[in-house]
């Protein structure tokens, strides 16, 4: 190849090739969801599936006992977990009409002091215009419900293909690699089998350090939020872990409705005690746990963070947002290796 291309035709060709193989995932973007998370039970299991090879169980077997094991882990949590958080669902399906009136209330008197402030915006309603806004979210939601119906049962294919493709993904995706690897030219073969190695570092250690962290964090604003007396704190708590896969974005997410139901709530804890326990939740989670858990797994500036969330909310939605930190992390190996291979043949 080197014979009729030039160093910058390549570079064309590159990326060229790589716009190509983003297309493909945009179009198959649908499909990607089980396959992400099939990707990240696998990273989560195949360190125990090795030990159990190690140990001389056949591969088959050591797959089967960790999905095995998993199931169990799930139906164990959903069984004790899943009743406490339906019956708190159901409460706050209840009181929803009473946090909507104090929460207008709230919002009246806000209004009012900011229109004695600030006088020329006396002609702006924002309360009715919040309310029209959530009457129109309501609507809208019934609109939906076709589309609802729907996704449950994506959701259920989901969850059918899921633990099919982890279970060859498990088996067989020590052979795929190796004969990956086999069909490389030898040329290159250094260089590939380089990348290769910093991908799979890169994406294990950031998903199973992502997983780790969320469940921490989940765990550690749901005690709070218990020792506080807030009520749904395991709804929240749980909401405050999922969320935290998210960077930045994340912790927001989880405090906000913490907070508001503290302030709809008057017999409750200060709001500001709830505001404290997530900070501290935070300061714990920045500076034990990331630490910890990633090291400098990614090493990615956070500009560069926020800017592939918002396009993987774009692209994807949730799971863009959730999938955009490993995909740039991919991404910032293959430009690093590109490269070197230019400056390898420029000089």
């Amino acid at each position: 190849m080197s014979r009729y291309f030039t160093p910058f035709q390549k570079l064309i060709l590159g990326v060229a090739g790589l716009g190509v193989m983003l297309l493909i995932l945009y179009l198959m973007r649908s499909i990607l969801t089980p396959l992400a998370l099939s990707l990240a039970l696998t990273f989560m299991l195949n360190p125990l599936v090795n030990a159990l090879e190690r140990a001389g169980l056949p591969r088959v077997v050591g797959v089967i006992l960790a999905l095995g094991l998993l199931a169990a882990l799930l139906g164990l949590g959903g069984y004790f977990l899943f009743p406490k958080a339906y019956l708190q669902i159901l409460s706050l399906r209840a009181d929803l009409p009473v946090y909507m009136d104090t929460l207008k209330q709230h919002g009246l008197q806000a209004q009012k002091s900011l229109h004695r402030s600030f006088p020329w915006i006396q002609q702006i309603n924002f309360v009715s215009q919040g309310v029209d806004a959530l009457h129109m979210l309501v609507i809208r939601l019934f609109q939906d419900i076709p589309t609802i119906i729907s996704s449950v049962f994506s959701i259920l294919a989901i969850f059918l293909l899921m633990p099919i493709t982890t279970f060859f993904l498990l088996k067989d995706g020590h052979q795929i690699k190796r004969a990956f690897l086999q069909s490389v030219p030898n040329r290159y073969f250094e260089r590939v089998l380089n990348v290769v190695y910093r991908v799979e570092y890169q994406t294990v250690a950031y998903v199973r350090g992502l997983l780790l962290e969320s469940l921490l964090v989940g765990a550690m604003s749901t005690i709070g939020l218990l020792i506080l007396d807030v009520k749904y704190a395991l709804v929240i708590g749980m909401l405050a872990g999922f969320a935290n896969m998210v960077p930045y974005l994340g912790p927001v997410v989880g405090a906000v409705p913490a907070v508001l139901f503290t302030l709809m709530d008057p017999s409750g804890s200060p709001w500001w005690l709830v505001v404290l326990m997530f900070y501290i939740v935070q300061i714990i989670d920045n500076n034990l746990l990331q630490p910890l858990i990633y090291g400098r797994s990614l090493n990615l500036h956070p500009i560069m963070i926020m800017f592939a969330i918002i396009l993987g909310s774009q692209w994807a939605g949730l799971w863009g947002m959730l999938l955009a930190v490993p995909t740039l992390g991919i991404l910032k190996v293959f430009v690093q290796e590109l490269a070197k291979e230019l400056r390898y043949r420029l000089v």
